[in-house]
C-alpha cells in the first residue's frame, strides 16, 4: 500500500467539515426508557472537503486520484481549516521554494519540501503543580501536550485542528505557562537567564486535546499548524471530476481516517 500526499495548494480553496466520528452504537432503550450506547470501535476523523479546481489543477487532481486506485491506497490530506491557522502567514516565496534540507540539494525543479509552519513539542516545564512531571513528555492516551510557539507569528486556537505525526486532534484548552507558575519562582529555579525565562513564560503553552494523543510523543516531534491525517476514500468514486470548456471542477472528497 502507498500513501499519496495531496499538495497543500490543491486543498487551500475548500469547504471543510472535518469532524471526529466517535463510532458509538445504540443497543436500544431499556424498560426504564434510558438509552444504552456502546463504544466498541476506535474513534476516527471523517470529512468531505470540496475542492475548487481550475485548468491544470484539475489534471493534477486526476493524476493523484489515479495513483490512489480507489480505496487501494491511502491519502495524506492537509486538513485545511481557516479557523485553525491563517494561511496568509505563509509568504508566497516560502510556499514556492519550500524547505531545502541543509544536508541535501533541492529537487530537480529547484524546490524543497513543502513548507508548513510548526511548533516544537517540549517537556513539562519546571514548577507546574508539584513539579514531579518536569521534563516529561506525554505518552499515548494523554490529553495534554506542551509546545513552544518560538518565532512563529501564530498561536494555537481553541477549537483549532492540528496534528503530530499525521495524527490530528482538536485543541479544547490552551494555557500559557505564565498562568500556571509563579514567575518569581520560575525565574529563580528554571536554570535559564532572565530574557529566556520571560520568553518561555509567553511562548510555552499547554494544550488539552481531543481525541487523546494516539502515540507517545518525543522531543523530536512537532505540532503542525496545518493538520495532516491519513485517510482512505469512502468509496471508489470519491473525488470524481466533471468539467466543461470553462475548465472548472469542484469534486467532493469523502474521507475516513485510517485507524492505525
Amino acid at each position: 500500500m502507498r500513501t499519496i500526499t495531496i499538495p497543500l495548494e490543491l486543498m487551500l480553496s475548500t469547504n471543510c467539515n472535518w469532524d471526529i466520528d466517535w463510532r458509538s452504537q445504540s443497543i436500544g432503550e431499556t424498560n426504564a426508557a434510558s438509552r444504552q450506547i456502546v463504544y466498541n470501535a476506535f474513534p476516527r476523523w471523517i470529512g468531505s472537503p470540496q475542492l475548487a479546481l481550475e485548468g491544470q489543477k484539475i489534471a493534477e487532481w486526476r493524476a493523484i486520484r489515479a495513483r490512489a486506485q480507489g480505496r487501494r491506497n491511502a491519502y495524506r490530506v492537509p486538513m485545511i481549516d481557516p479557523l485553525s491557522f491563517d494561511y496568509g502567514l505563509i509568504t508566497k516565496s516560502e510556499a514556492e521554494r519550500g524547505i531545502i534540507p541543509t544536508t541535501s540539494n533541492p529537487f530537480s525543479d529547484g524546490k524543497g519540501y513543502e513548507f508548513v509552519p510548526f511548533w516544537n513539542v517540549v517537556g513539562e516545564p519546571y514548577g507546574v503543580f508539584d513539579g514531579s512531571g518536569q521534563g516529561t513528555l506525554p505518552s499515548a492516551g494523554a490529553y495534554q501536550v506542551w509546545l513552544d510557539v518560538g518565532n512563529i507569528n501564530a498561536v494555537p486556537k481553541i477549537g483549532g485542528i492540528y496534528s503530530i505525526d499525521d495524527y490530528p486532534f482538536v485543541v479544547t484548552e490552551a494555557i500559557a505557562l505564565r498562568s500556571l507558575v509563579r514567575e518569581d519562582d520560575y525565574l529563580a529555579n528554571s536554570g535559564e537567564g532572565a530574557e529566556e525565562v520571560y520568553r518561555q513564560l509567553e511562548s510555552i503553552i499547554r494544550l488539552t486535546v481531543e481525541m487523546p494523543l494516539r502515540k507517545a510523543v518525543t522531543a523530536d516531534n512537532a505540532i503542525s499548524t496545518i493538520a495532516f491525517g491519513i485517510f482512505f476514500a469512502e468509496d471508489d468514486a470519491t473525488g470524481s471530476i466533471s468539467y466543461g470548456g470553462e475548465q472548472y471542477a469542484s469534486p467532493t472528497l469523502n474521507f475516513v481516517e485510517w485507524v492505525r
